[in-house]
């Protein structure tokens, strides 16, 4: 199977999604689904977008019934917090030592043109800096043709293949 579809039959990892617009994603917990997987999105007290598997490890309860306390999210069944990097950080029952194995996946989010993205695939291949490029793409309208030039966000995948979506459609708006 190829790397970049490790963990799901047919979907690319290790790309940019959009999850939503940025407007729609608040300070209150909010779960979605992408590509199969449950995932909970918020935004931390500097406003910074936070992306989380919507799934406590003890009892798969999902993080999205529970609460937001500061920047972390506590567990609804038995109040187990975790921080934006999907590490437990409060355990009730174990306060001065939270179990290293209780975490959730955290996806990296970047707000950019007004959408959410969020990489679905390896954390350590998301590439914040190649999240957007410039296209020069002909364009044909009625009888003539016209060279523009478009700013894409792209989708970055670590196989041969980039797959490309654009954000605005010149004249359209």
């Amino acid at each position: 199977m190829r790397p970049d579809l490790i963990g799901g039959e047919g979907y690319l990892r290790n790309c940019w999604y959009v999850a939503g617009r940025s407007e729609d994603f608040g300070r209150e917990l909010t779960a979605l689904t992408m590509l199969e997987e449950q995932i909970v999105i918020y935004r931390d007290t500097q406003g910074k977008a936070i992306a989380l598997e919507d799934a406590c490890p003890h009892r798969k309860l999902p993080l999205s019934r529970g609460t937001i306390e500061g920047d972390h999210v506590v567990c609804g069944y038995h109040g187990l917090t975790f921080d934006c990097r999907g590490e437990c950080v409060i355990a009730p029952t174990q306060l001065d030592n939270p179990p290293r194995r209780a975490a959730v996946q955290s996806y990296p989010a970047e707000d950019r043109w007004g959408f959410l993205w969020l990489w679905m695939g390896d954390p350590e291949q998301a590439d914040r800096a190649r999240s957007s490029t410039s296209r020069t793409s002909t364009i044909r309208r009625g009888a003539r043709r016209k060279r523009a030039r478009w700013r894409w966000p792209v989708i970055t995948s670590t196989s041969p293949t980039t797959c490309w979506t654009p954000a605005m459609w010149p004249g359209c708006i």
